[in-house]
């Protein structure tokens, strides 16, 4: 083979091309020809060739051999740098820019899964950080790549592993709001922050923040703010994370930000400055500091408008007026043009909430029960937007939702009377006062703002005649509590429907979501009411004023339940065309928006859309519904209308884009429906209809059911395992054993017991206590289940669920644990319900044991009926069968 071989320069070659054609790195080109000359661009040299002349071409020598060069082993946190080298040690002759670096890390069984870091890694050298925890202890692969105009070609790859030492830091300090974004807008006090640290190294240590009024130059932590400090708190780093909350009082900051000026400034201007620091020691520097966030400043008053200088007089001209042929009016667009612009948009923002008596003064004692309280709502550009008001009785673990309603802002100072009720008393529980707040939510940006918390007195309604009866005629009413079995339950029945069937539409209370161990689609929590402001692709109506009648990118459909912008055309009396456009035809008597009064798209509008479609689109679903025959109207009807529901068999009646569309299965509407339906007859609801909602659609009662009982679980036996089901399951009286009221991360891990207390607590329900608990089973330390009461646990949990009371249960997680005093349990959970799968029964529960809501309270958390009597399942991540060992009993109250 020669040495050599010759290439004539063709019209558009280039040394780079050149080299890919004859497979020799360009470098060597460029070597054996040293008559090439090199144009210096930026950092790297650029080869000269021209048309006509002749080049050698290295033969023999092969591909060059390339590796990585940098730790095999990093802790997280900590900084290292890699880079591309040749086998001899040098720098590769690619551009930078053209060699990049893929990330891979191991998920156990060699099944690499690719990183998305926050930047590309490019060039023949980088350093890199690696922050999340997640990634702890796991094997990374790293290839670096030299990338062609249509190829990519792989040059070296790298194994390391993150099992390092980590480098205790606080790599991030960021200040959110109460959505937990990032703060990017100005913020008004009474709001509440959220400072977050992203620490490595740090598991388990306490984190002291910081809150710091800025008044020196420039960013970070100054000297010059020593005397501006506001408040520290504390926070446990776990998953890498720690987060504290800050209430921005006025009356306890401003004046601290107010007492000094700002250098270089001649008083504190419209906004006060605020930055939070973080560090792991008490009384110490902060080692991070945030970035700056402005507070609006209640007390600034604009300085007033300087005058405008007085024109010069100027002598008059004599001049003859034009003759007028026409006049346009006033700030009147010329002819053929657009229309004057709209008003810039202005953000709404809430900038206080707090409470008073019915005069508008402070109360100067504590409000009663009975009585009635207003709610004030200081707040700017809202006039016209739709708020939701709740008031909550505030307790150490969950607080009480007491009342909640829509509301109009009709001016920047609004309020609202709320009579403090019996029923909201009763709700509220607690011995002799409560502690009341209220929370204002705007639905257009979602922006949540509380109230301070007020002390309301409790009063005793028994000692008192219910109004305009008098003591002598309350006798005289004993078929009251007759009355109430006769209920009529045909609104409970719909809104269950209507809830069920968000569900599918992915903008209910629980979403779908494929778990990976699991290999199944399992439902987890989610906030029902953002699915007011969603639509199709999970884009966000930003105007509730009306449907957003918009493509969003397939599909028009927006809001709770999805509405079609030719259904909202159509429900608003315009008459369409084959292909659902408006012929420009407007026909009154079907303007059924009208009729029913609905002038905007708010959540008590989509709500009442929703019935307008049972009532008049879909005519016979409501009939159905309201006899509580779900499945048919689901097949005949729902199925029609939302493509989420099954039509026949588990499929959907649509498809999208050549494929069918997803539909939720049967069995799974039908037991949303169960589990919405018992909710609805305890009067939990999160819909926005008022009560007697169905008389103004003219519905009359046909429920046929003439002996519903609220409170208890009768006749609810199953036609396939012939025993009662019970649901008593609610999200929101979960709690994890992993939370600071626990104690420390040490105590957090065996607070299993402590948590589930906390659980019946929020229930209502009393006992739990190793107090003659009932042993279904033992093991007296070794691996062996020993059975032993069996039917008498399997029988106290059925009457306990029967009853509404959950049970605290301690289980045998396969370990061989001795520290309980049955040497069998190593767990604890809360039974909260009982079903069954094809007949086979099983009991449903929480488990504490996660600091994840939604395996906590997994519908799929359930533990089987075995042959022998045994209550047996896997635990949330699957990993481990739990047993029940024992039931421990509640304590009922005579």
């Amino acid at each position: 083979m020669p040495e050599y071989i010759l290439h004539k320069v063709k019209k558009g070659d280039t040394v780079w091309g050149i080299s890919r054609q004859y497979g020799v790195e360009e470098h060597k080109i460029v070597q054996a020809n040293p008559e090439i000359k090199l144009r210096k661009q930026g950092k790297n040299y650029t080869p000269l060739i021209y048309e006509g002349d002749t080049l050698r071409i290295p033969q023999g020598e092969g591909k060059e051999n390339y590796r990585i060069e940098g730790k095999t082993s990093l802790g997280m946190g900590e900084t290292a740098t890699y880079k591309l080298v040749t086998s001899e040690g040098i720098a590769p002759h690619y551009p930078a820019k053209k060699i990049i670096w893929l990330f891979f890390v191991d998920e156990g069984t060699e099944n690499w899964r690719q990183l998305r870091l926050e930047k590309e890694k490019t060039g023949q050298e980088f350093s890199i950080v690696f922050k999340n925890q997640k990634l702890k202890a796991k094997k990374i692969r790293m290839e670096a790549y030299v990338q062609w105009s249509k190829e990519r070609e792989k040059l070296a790859e790298f194994f390391m592993a993150l099992d390092g030492q980590d480098v205790p830091e606080i790599k991030e300090l960021t200040l959110l709001d109460a959505n937990r974004n990032k703060i990017k807008r100005k913020v008004s006090y009474s709001e509440t922050i959220f400072a977050r640290a992203l620490c490595t190294g740090m598991e388990g240590e306490t984190l002291y923040f910081s809150l710091w009024e800025d008044d020196a130059k420039g960013a970070g932590h100054s000297e010059e703010n020593k005397d501006n400090f506001i408040e520290t708190k504390t926070a446990i780093v776990t998953d890498g994370k720690a987060e504290v909350a800050f209430r921005l009082l006025y009356a306890t900051m401003a004046p601290i930000a107010n007492r000094k000026v700002p250098v270089g400034q001649k008083n504190e201007g419209a906004y006060h400055e605020y930055y939070v620091t973080a560090t792991r020691y008490e009384k110490t520097e902060g080692e991070k500091a945030s970035e700056n966030i402005d507070v609006k400043n209640p007390d600034y008053t604009p300085p007033p408008p300087k005058p405008k200088p007085k024109p010069k007089a100027t002598p008059k001209k004599e001049t003859t007026k034009p003759k007028i042929i026409h006049k346009a009016p006033v700030n009147a667009p010329a002819k053929g043009r657009d229309k004057l612009p709209a008003p810039a948009w202005k953000e709404p923002n809430i900038i206080r909430v707090y409470i008073r008596d019915t005069q508008g003064k402070v109360w100067n004692r504590n409000p009663k029960y009975g009585e009635k309280i207003r709610v004030y709502i200081d707040s700017e550009n809202m006039i016209n937007r739709k708020i939701q008001l709740k008031i909550y009785d505030k307790d150490v673990v969950y607080n009480d939702l007491l009342h909640e309603e829509d509301r109009t802002i009709t001016a920047n100072t609004n309020f609202g009377t709320i009579h403090l009720t019996a029923a909201m008393q009763e709700k509220g529980g607690d011995i002799s006062y409560q502690n009341l707040f209220a929370e204002v939510y705007l639905y257009d940006t979602q922006q949540t703002v509380k109230s301070e918390v007020v002390n309301v007195d409790k009063t005793n309604f028994s000692a008192l005649p219910p109004e305009g009866i008098t003591p002598t005629t309350v006798a005289s009413s004993p078929q009251k509590k007759e009355e109430n079995k006769n209920k009529c339950v045909c609104e409970e029945r719909v809104r269950a429907y209507m809830r069920m069937l968000r569900v599918g539409e992915g903008t209910g209370e629980l979403i779908k979501s494929y778990d990976q161990k699991l290999k199944k689609i399992v439902y987890i929590e989610k906030d029902p009411q953002k699915g007011y402001t969603t639509a199709f692709g999970g884009n966000k109506i930003l105007d509730l004023s009306k449907h957003p009648e918009k493509n969003y990118g397939g599909s028009t459909a927006a809001g709770a339940y999805q509405i079609m912008r030719y259904t909202w055309w159509s429900l608003s009396g315009w008459e369409l065309d084959k292909n659902y456009a408006k012929t420009g035809k407007y026909i009154e008597k079907n303007d059924l928006l009208k009729k029913y009064n609905i002038t905007d798209y708010y959540p008590e509008s989509q709500d009442k859309i929703c019935v307008i479609i049972f009532k008049h689109k879909r005519s016979g679903i409501l009939n159905l519904i309201t006899k509580g025959e779900i499945e048919r109207a689901t097949r005949e009807y729902g199925s029609l209308e939302w493509a989420s529901l099954p039509n026949k068999g588990d499929n959907s009646k649509y498809s999208y884009k050549g494929k069918p569309q997803p539909a939720t299965p049967m069995k799974d509407v039908l037991a949303h429906f169960e589990e919405f339906y018992k909710e609805e007859l305890n009067e939990i609801s999160n819909l926005h209809l008022k009560k007697g909602f169905l008389k103004s659609f003219n519905h009359t009662c046909n429920c046929q059911n003439k002996d519903v009982t609220i409170i208890e679980n009768k006749n609810n036996i199953c036609n396939t395992c012939n025993e009662e089901h019970y649901n008593l399951a609610d999200g929101s009286k979960w709690q994890t054993q992993f939370d600071s009221i626990f104690g420390n991360k040490q105590k957090q891990n065996v607070a299993c017991w402590r948590a589930c207390k906390v659980i019946l607590s929020n229930y209502g329900v009393t006992g739990g206590d190793n107090i003659n608990p009932i042993q279904m089973v033992s093991q007296n330390g070794t691996s062996d289940l020993i059975l032993k009461k069996v039917k008498e646990g399997k029988s106290y949990l059925d009457k306990e669920l029967k009853s509404n009371r959950v049970v605290l249960v301690g289980v045998d997680d396969g370990r061989t644990a001795v520290y309980n005093s049955d040497k069998t349990t190593e767990h604890f959970i809360v039974i909260i319900g009982k079903g069954c799968d094809n007949g086979k029964i099983f009991y449903r529960y929480f488990d504490v044991g996660t600091a994840h809501k939604d395996k906590g309270t997994n519908s799929n958390n359930k533990l089987y009926l075995q042959s022998n009597g045994i209550i047996q399942g896997k635990s949330p991540g699957g990993t481990k069968t739990y047993t029940i060992a024992q039931v421990r009993k509640n304590t009922i109250k005579n």
